[in-house]
């Protein structure tokens, strides 16, 4: 699994620093440093998750959650062949984690995967998950 948190750090800095995921920043990283993995002190694991989905169409995801001790909390999952980082928000009702343009949203053992930039009306791009036993 310590692959796994470099490749999880390795994508925070590609994306310019740290704060591009809401963590403090003291300066960009470069690509170099990022491809060979990183030690990010600021983001100390406090827990990993796996979780399995089976979703509308008998697609399947995968998400790899991860939480701070800074309570924190992200979420890695492809969207469209492109491994993405969401980063947890504010919601009324369940878990709710953002990257760019799509909302990955969840309640209980369910959630569904959404283009924000889509039509209000425009079904889920994965519905109905449910998070295999």
């Amino acid at each position: 699994m310590a692959g796994f948190v470099t490749r999880t750090l390795a994508l925070l800095s590609a994306a310019g620093c740290i704060a591009a995921a809401a963590m403090p920043c003291s300066a960009a990283v470069s690509k170099s440093a990022a491809s060979k993995g990183m030690s990010v002190p600021q983001l100390q694991v406090w827990t990993r998750n796996t979780i399995r989905y089976s979703c509308d169409h008998r697609a399947a995801l995968t998400v790899h959650y991860i939480n701070t001790k800074n309570e924190q909390s992200f979420a890695l999952l492809d969207v469209k062949g492109r491994s993405m980082l969401f980063v947890n928000v504010t919601a009324a009702s369940g878990s709710k984690y953002v990257a760019g343009q799509y909302t990955w949203w969840t309640k209980g053992p369910e959630g569904d995967l959404r283009d924000e930039m889509a039509d209000e009306n425009a079904p889920p791009i994965l519905g109905n998950c449910t998070a295999r036993r």
